[in-house]
């Protein structure tokens, strides 16, 4: 999910100010403070763009506020930076795993009172931010290359039927342990806590059954697919539903898929609380999700209700919400076990040439 945090192309098109900081434009000090307005921070790119023509400009209308989107980078650092200096930002696109403990200095707790999340699973539920968007990642292919439709993770150890080169997403700890235990078939239901043996045997396995390669972002993701440098492994369900549709011949199974998510929090510092939990409710409605998907294909929504508000095609390409196979990569757990993970990941990755 890299290509969320790449910069962002113009929105005034679409009806969105864009801005660097307020105190970066010289603005008004006082404008973050405007009844009628919130500012929110986004990592721009295509996924902001939807995000501007789905979500941000019909909910401004809605609610009657000026949405002001500037840019960011996703990080914690920034964020912490923003509550400690010019307390400007209301509303944040959060991508980051926190505890609960970390959330609580630098965000609002979610105001159930306004934010209504019906339709959102059980594991859709936080106390300081609500996901908006669930990143498909799924096991892809190149259709001119691979023959036949690997649809399962084990598919991707299986040489013999589908040979060629792979590729795994190269700072992604988290989704590749998880992909490798699937595959080596625990249930979704029984994948906490990490078997960390078990995994990276896994992928020992792997890497020395198939040449295998890494991608770091969207755009290299696309390119190996589609020139073959990879013809098998991890992809995410937005950018290669994008690049079908231009013509790349790619494809993506989500059967046992891994769901990502990205999400709305509010700072403990918003000059607008209140405005930027309409918002959020705005933004979660069935109405706002089916509309986002519509423009940025490939992504599921968060809420169920959503489902039946989508084009047969897009819904059909979707995991169930329901799906018992299907594994929800649990944030809580990833935000007490990531820096673990990572410090053994980056072992492991030194020995594989990653």
């Amino acid at each position: 999910m890299q290509e969320k945090r790449v910069a962002r192309s113009a929105l005034v098109a679409a009806g969105i100010v864009l801005a660097s900081t307020l105190a970066a434009c010289g603005g008004d000090d006082n404008a973050s403070e405007s009844a009628d307005k919130i500012v929110l921070a986004d990592g721009g790119g295509t996924f902001g763009e939807a995000a501007a023509e789905a979500i941000y400009k019909p909910c401004g209308e809605e609610l009657g506020l000026e949405v002001e989107v500037v840019p960011y980078d996703y990080s914690v650092g920034q964020i912490k930076a923003q509550v400690q200096g010019p307390q400007e930002w209301d509303v944040v696109s959060l991508g980051a795993f926190l505890t609960d403990e970390d959330a609580a200095s630098i965000l609002a707790p979610i105001d159930t009172e306004i934010v209504d999340r019906e339709g959102l699973n059980d594991a859709l539920l936080f106390d300081y931010w609500v996901p908006y968007d669930i990143t498909v990642i799924g096991l892809g292919h190149n259709t001119d290359k691979i023959k036949g439709e690997p649809s399962t993770w084990a598919d991707l150890w299986d040489v013999e039927s589908f040979p060629g080169r792979g590729t795994l997403e190269k700072n992604a700890v988290n989704y590749n342990l998880e992909l490798a235990l699937l595959a080596d078939g625990v249930a979704p239901a029984d994948m906490y806590p990490i078997d960390y043996d078990r995994a990276f045997k896994k992928l020992d396995e792997l890497f020395e059954a198939r040449e295998m390669m890494f991608y770091d972002s969207g755009t290299t993701l696309v390119q190996q697919y589609q020139t073959a440098t990879a013809v098998i492994g991890s992809a995410w369900g937005g950018r290669f539903h994008q690049a079908a549709a231009e013509g790349a011949p790619v494809s993506m199974s989500s059967e046992g898929a891994i769901q990502a998510f990205t999400s709305w929090a509010v700072l403990k510092t918003a000059p607008q609380t209140e405005n930027a939990m309409r918002f959020i409710n705005c933004a979660i409605s069935a109405e706002r999700q089916a509309a986002f998907i519509e423009a940025f294909p490939g992504e599921a929504p968060v809420n169920s209700a959503a489902f039946d508000l989508l084009p047969a095609e897009l819904r059909d390409a979707l995991p169930a919400p329901d799906d018992p196979n299907i594994l929800n990569s649990s944030v809580k757990y990833w935000a007490e076990e990531f820096d673990t993970a990572t410090e053994r990941w980056n072992q492991w990755l030194a020995k594989h040439g990653g």
